[in-house]
């Protein structure tokens, strides 16, 4: 098996996440690089008739840590299979610190609910402590670097046809991303609110992380 680097973006909805996988993607293949990527499985959850948007049942927070967890080792075994003999990366768009941010928001209006019945939150509750359990499993063994892209603080959100375009929600979901990233300490990169800037960034990032594990040198335009 190739050498393989693993490089995972977390961030609000509607941030230019998918753009900046999608444009790495395509400079790394025409550098020569075999990668895969890790897409969302939230539109699947959705699809299969599980709420995914401004209120989240638990159902939705396990099954798509489940299929996050599930769709990484898709792809490494993708690239395992065909070994090239340049070295391999996977992208991930988003990762389960995203599961976190936005079950933390399900709760917090669970509370604020003035329907809200004294334990109805513990599915949720129980639901966040199995995706963080794998959250710092991945942390420790799958990621090389995971980056936060936060929101930008002069556009509104990009409708990204699959979760609520409110600006409130989105504000809702950046806080709560960075602060599961703080929670439990995991080491990441903050990247600039314009994606373009975000973009090159990560390119960068990239470039060093092929030089530093597999000593490859890719020249960035």
């Amino acid at each position: 098996m190739n050498s393989q680097i693993r490089v995972a973006l977390t961030g609000a909805h509607g941030t230019g996440k998918t753009h900046i996988v999608s444009r790495l993607k395509s400079w790394l293949q025409s550098e020569g690089y075999s990668v895969a990527t890790v897409e969302s499985p939230t539109r699947y959850v959705k699809s299969l008739g599980y709420q995914n948007n401004e209120t989240t049942g638990w159902e939705t927070q396990l099954f798509s840590a489940i299929f996050r967890v599930e769709r990484q080792k898709i792809a490494q075994g993708a690239l395992d299979r065909f070994p090239q003999s340049a070295p391999e990366v996977v992208l991930a768009d988003r990762c389960l610190n995203d599961e976190l941010a936005y079950n933390s928001v399900s709760i917090r209006r669970l509370l604020a609910d003035p329907r809200y019945v004294i334990g109805s939150e513990k599915r949720l509750v129980e639901a966040d402590d199995i995706t963080a359990e794998l959250w710092m499993k991945d942390v420790g063994a799958y990621w090389d670097v995971v980056c936060y892209k936060p929101r930008h603080p002069f556009y509104p959100p990009e409708d990204d046809g699959d979760r609520s375009a409110s600006l409130k929600f989105q504000k809702d979901v950046d806080y709560a991303m960075k602060y599961r990233l703080d929670q439990y300490s995991v080491p990441h990169q903050t990247l600039h609110p314009d994606r373009n800037l975000a973009f090159r960034q990560m390119k960068s990032l990239v470039q060093d992380l092929l030089r530093s594990k597999v000593g490859a040198v890719t020249k960035v335009a």
